[in-house]
């Protein structure tokens, strides 16, 4: 038997920083978010076999869409990622990648996303939801823009492109007209929620990123403002939420409200410590979205 050349086995194992690159294990948010309008109509999944047609083609666009805008970014995020001293997640800034290979590969993922689209989905207004996101997700990260160096432009496109424009998607996937989709409050809420995200990120790397010179919405408000925002935000996220549960169940509303009231004890009692705390809420949210999207 002959033994396999090791230039084959070092390209082979070279193979796996590519798909490191795309940060798989940092999809799992986007992708529930991407799956939630799939949720809200989840009996017809049992009835209707086109419906499982739309929900892997959904999961394939959007893993596409996540593998192009995670792989960009570790592409333009090299020096912050070295400041940072964690280069596990960038395989680019530990030189097990070219930036050219990775630049390349993520374009590709990004382009294979459009040809499922095109040839599998006849609805032009799909599309350029698609396009919108990767334009979005490709100039938060890489110039001329780069939006996430831009105080508040920041948030608002990470609102969009990692936020409701991933629900608005699923759900025209599935048929829906723009304008119910844009009138359902779940829209504005994933917008504000995704905001927080961003701003939470932004949080954890002030000082990496007031050390590079990077501009964003953290290092413009200031470390104490930011802390401050980010719970206000929740507040008004969760105020949202529970009204919406109001208008929808009661008893959903009473379920909601619980949890709200249940997190800010715990942290306003100092049981739980300000990133516990986030943590908590997320789980929360998640809860708080999946039986929204149930009823």
């Amino acid at each position: 038997m002959k033994e396999i050349p090791r230039a084959f086995l070092s390209r082979l194992f070279g193979v796996k920083f590519y798909f490191l690159n795309f940060r798989i294990t940092n999809w799992r948010a986007y992708l529930g978010l991407s799956l939630l309008p799939f949720i809200e109509n989840m009996p017809e999944f049992f009835t209707n076999v086109s419906r499982i047609k739309i929900i892997l083609i959904s999961l394939a666009t959007i893993s596409c869409f996540l593998a192009f805008t995670f792989g960009l970014n570790n592409c333009f995020d090299i020096e912050t990622d070295i400041n940072e001293g964690d280069l596990s997640k960038n395989p680019i800034a530990a030189g097990k990648l070219s930036f050219k290979g990775a630049l390349v590969t993520s374009l590709l993922m990004g382009f294979l996303g459009v040809m499922v689209l095109t040839f599998l989905i006849p609805f032009n207004t799909i599309i350029l939801i698609y396009l919108t996101l990767l334009f979005l997700g490709a100039f938060y990260s890489a110039p001329p823009f780069r939006f996430k160096s831009k105080p508040f432009l920041d948030v608002i496109s990470h609102g969009l492109f990692f936020g409701s424009l991933l629900y608005i998607y699923g759900h025209l996937l599935q048929g829906t007209k723009l304008s119910s989709i844009i009138t359902n409050p779940l829209v504005f809420l994933i917008f504000t929620y995704s905001v927080v995200l961003n701003m939470r990120n932004h949080f954890e790397d002030y000082k990496y990123d007031l050390e590079a010179n990077i501009s964003t919405t953290a290092t413009y408000l200031g470390y104490n403002k930011t802390k401050k925002a980010i719970f206000l935000l929740i507040q008004v996220h969760w105020t949202m939420l529970t009204i919406v549960c109001l208008i929808t169940s009661i008893y959903l509303f009473i379920g909601i409200l619980t949890l709200f009231l249940v997190s800010n004890m715990l942290f306003l009692s100092k049981l739980f410590k300000f990133e516990k705390w986030l943590k908590t809420i997320d789980i929360f949210t998640i809860i708080s979205y999946i039986l929204l999207a149930l009823h």
